[in-house]
């Protein structure tokens, strides 16, 4: 007997962007939302919640210092998040954001 359940298995990954602003007011995008570092774990744990895998891509600019790559990565470990995926661009391409 197989038994099915809503959880999403082959949904697109959960993505968070650390925006250029992020130095300024601390708040981050995960999917369509802007967040403030500070409820960033609550948010990654709500968008997590119906999702078998709880890998999320982080994307940033390339101008993110690593204790600010740092901060945001143990709050999505917070947030339940298992497994953490950095998105980089190649060094000859500017960003579109």
């Amino acid at each position: 007997m197989v038994v099915r359940t809503s959880c999403s298995t082959n949904a697109a990954p959960v993505t968070v962007s650390i925006p250029l602003s992020f130095r300024q007011d601390g708040k981050v995008r995960v999917a369509n939302d802007t967040v403030p570092l500070d409820f960033l774990a609550e948010r990654v744990r709500q968008v997590l919640a119906d999702r078998l895998d709880k890998s999320v891509v982080l994307a940033g600019d390339g101008n993110v210092n690593l204790n600010e790559l740092m901060r945001i990565m143990d709050k999505l470990k917070e947030g339940g998040v298992e497994k953490v995926g950095i998105q980089t661009m190649r060094p000859d391409r500017k960003s579109t954001r």
